[in-house]
């Protein structure tokens, strides 16, 4: 970004751990969803580092799930990208954009409210310098 080198590693490397939001956001297509903590916590089921101020998780990381889990983030579909064996599907949660991966037969539909529950176990947090926790140094 502006000429300088923000994460050199494998592409897997810094898909999976991203260095900062810029390398989370520009690798991967669609990008990771990164979300303002003020705005959208994170699910209940993770603990925020006291210095985070954004997570992210990437789409193919949420999942549809039951509208009583105590985990779900509700979201309101806006459009669906069928893209032959998934499809990817856009909204909004609490202001915030945000993209998901389904099987191509998953009943989603512009304007319903879908519950969606993220992988604990690829969720990011990052700073307010945008550098991904525990990346600080």
């Amino acid at each position: 970004r502006d000429g300088a080198v923000e994460q050199v590693g494998t592409p897997e490397t810094l898909y999976a751990t991203p260095r900062n939001r810029f390398v989370a956001q520009f690798l991967g297509s669609p990008p990771m969803n990164i979300m303002a903590l003020a705005e959208l916590p994170a699910p209940s089921s993770v603990s925020a580092p006291a210095s985070a101020t954004h997570w992210g998780i990437r789409p193919e990381h949420l999942h549809p799930c039951e509208d009583h889990d105590v985990h779900a983030i509700p979201v309101r579909v806006v459009h669906i990208e069928r893209v032959g064996g998934s499809h990817w599907v856009h909204g909004s949660a609490a202001g915030q954009g945000v993209c998901l991966q389904t099987p191509a037969g998953h009943p989603a539909q512009p304007g319903q409210l879908l519950h969606v529950r993220a992988q604990e176990s690829h969720i990011h947090f990052f700073n307010s310098q945008g550098l991904r926790i525990p990346e600080i140094s």
